[in-house]
């Protein structure tokens, strides 16, 4: 099992080289809860509700870091299929 100061360290790694917000706001989310902030304080400083902040935190308790890595983007499916935008891609 890793130090809270070895953890701290990495996620402010993860923080300082992240480009994508989702990211950004799930990491920010532990490194406050590795301070020792509660979960009243991440609500308000991340702007998220209580039960997404403590999916955050139960997502890293599980399975660490990488668990909080999306696999998939939550929104709407496409409505295009793959052959009409090749169709159209060339059209200028």
């Amino acid at each position: 099992m890793r130090s809270n100061k070895e953890a701290l360290q990495e996620v402010e790694q993860r923080l300082e080289h992240e480009k994508s917000r989702r990211m950004f706001v799930r990491y920010q989310t532990i490194r406050l809860y590795l301070l020792g902030h509660d979960y009243s304080q991440m609500v308000a400083s991340i702007g998220r509700s209580e039960y997404t902040v403590k999916e955050y935190v139960r997502t890293y308790q599980k399975h660490g870091l990488d668990g909080l890595i999306m696999k998939f983007s939550t929104g709407a499916p496409e409505r295009l299929t793959k052959g009409i935008i090749r169709d159209f891609s060339g059209v200028t």
